[in-house]
């Protein structure tokens, strides 16, 4: 009886030690915690560096990564990111390096990707990626890995791509937060600054 005492604290540890690993994991809500699987998505934003190419998360390492997942033509989409994008500046203006904000667009037609000509006082200064989310059947790839269905999600990965918040972004009463607001703002600047306190 005494010699199997080892082994069952042997086991415990190693129990105790895998629940504590940076793995990615799911809670039970389907959430990705601990680390942020890799993915790899096309960029259809003609005036970001990498338009047409593959925009990997590994590659993007070391940066404070904000997706937001919405349809291109969605009005609500586009008021909400305009308030992810008043937060990320006001941050590099204060002095926040390594910040990168991307959409995240569940859709393949051509006219959703039209949005980025068709309304150029929004998007004419959006330099970033807009990645294309949508798989030969018609599934959304990143969309489904980090459970970002409803689209008006904000997703934030910490600087070694571990999923620090993701929050549903809408009008008052249908969502989490309003980001268009200064109050829905200020928070996700302080969800934000919290990776590097």
């Amino acid at each position: 009886m005494r010699t199997s005492m080892p082994v069952i604290g042997v086991a415990l540890v190693w129990v105790l030690m895998a629940s504590c690993s940076s793995d990615p994991g799911t809670q039970p809500n389907g959430n990705v915690t601990g680390l942020v699987p890799d993915f790899s998505l096309q960029d259809v934003n003609f005036r970001s560096p990498t338009y047409e190419q593959q925009v990997s998360l590994s590659s993007l390492e070391g940066q404070i990564v904000i997706l937001f997942f919405g349809d291109l033509e969605c009005t609500v989409c586009t008021a909400q990111f305009g308030g992810v994008r008043e937060v990320a500046a006001d941050l590099e203006n204060e002095g926040l390096m390594g910040l990168t904000l991307m959409w995240v667009n569940p859709h393949i037609a051509d006219w959703q990707v039209y949005q980025l000509e068709a309304n150029p006082e929004f998007w004419g200064t959006f330099l970033s990626p807009v990645l294309q989310d949508v798989l030969e059947n018609e599934t959304n790839k990143v969309g489904s890995l980090l459970n970002c269905t409803k689209g008006k999600e904000v997703v934030i990965i910490d600087r070694v791509r571990h999923l620090h918040r993701k929050v549903e972004s809408g009008l008052e009463g249908e969502a989490e937060i309003n980001l268009e607001t200064t109050a829905g703002q200020d928070s996700l600047a302080g969800w934000i600054r919290e990776i590097d306190a």
